[in-house]
């Protein structure tokens, strides 16, 4: 059963994200590749084209600063979009390892469900800390057929991708799903600090939006929702002795281990 992989993105090489070896990844189990671009400034559409040429197809979405705009649209757009029966989608910094390949093609060969949630751990600061608080799972393959898309939770609208909902489009009902039983790793906060308080002008400018504000990004005079301070999104490096967070070696994917043998070492760690 062939299957399409789909991703959107803002300016990921300059905001670090491993955006390269996502498309790698996916190409070791999806025969069709589709990826928004939101509106990028930087090298990332022309980069990924010299390297993967057709093996990929960019699509323009420009994000829009709005109250209904959310991050279920570019989703949507991938699912409109797709050739194959069955759409793989996850963030650029969610990685399934390639032991899992198979199994997600033997997935798309049952016949009783249409979507499948995968569990998602996250690592914190460097790729051997993981948070136990955190437990999270996306519903990353979906029938194409079925005609599903993303919308928000409720009438207000929101731009959180934890808070969108997977409907149905005979019925404006929440699609139902099974665990795929296979888990995604999200690498996006061992990213560069810098490169973190660079994606923060954004999501501050998506919140204003979606509160009815002008979004003008971070300031001290934008009264609430979300912190408007850099402090405010300075994630510090854990205190292991709390206990909410674990030391672990995984064995990573293999298409993304230089990108983190270039960050264990900005953050001290032996690789």
């Amino acid at each position: 059963m062939k299957i399409t992989a789909g991703t959107f993105f803002l300016n990921p090489l300059a905001l670090d994200y491993p955006i390269v070896e996502w498309v790698e990844s996916v190409l070791g189990f999806c025969d069709e590749v589709i990826l928004v671009d939101m509106g990028s400034s930087d090298s990332t559409c022309q980069v990924l084209s010299s390297r993967f040429g057709e093996k990929i197809k960019i699509i323009k979405e420009p994000w829009q600063f709005s109250k209904t705009y959310h991050e279920g649209i570019p989703r949507n757009v991938i699912l409109r979009t797709a050739s194959n029966p069955w759409v793989y989608l996850t963030d650029s910094d969610e990685f399934l390892h390639e032991k899992y390949h198979d199994k997600v093609e033997s997935l798309t060969e049952q016949k009783d469900w249409d979507i499948f949630r995968f569990p998602t751990i996250t690592y914190y600061g460097s790729c051997y800390v993981i948070c136990k608080r955190e437990k999270r799972s996306k519903m990353a393959l979906i029938r194409k057929e079925k005609g599903f898309y993303f919308g928000p939770l409720n009438d207000k609208g929101t731009s959180a991708a934890d808070t969108l909902k997977l409907y149905s489009k005979a019925a404006r009902k929440v699609a139902k799903w099974k665990d795929s039983g296979m888990c995604l790793v999200d690498y996006g906060r061992c990213r560069f600090p810098e490169a973190r308080m660079r994606s923060v002008d954004f999501f501050v400018k998506q919140d204003q939006a979606r509160r009815g504000l002008e979004p003008v990004g971070m300031t001290n005079s934008v009264p609430g929702g979300m912190g408007n301070k850099k402090e405010d999104y300075i994630i510090p490096y854990p205190d292991l002795s709390c206990g909410d967070y674990e030391v672990r070696k995984d064995a990573h994917p293999k298409v993304l281990l230089s990108w983190i043998r270039k960050h264990w070492k900005s953050h001290g760690w032996e690789v």
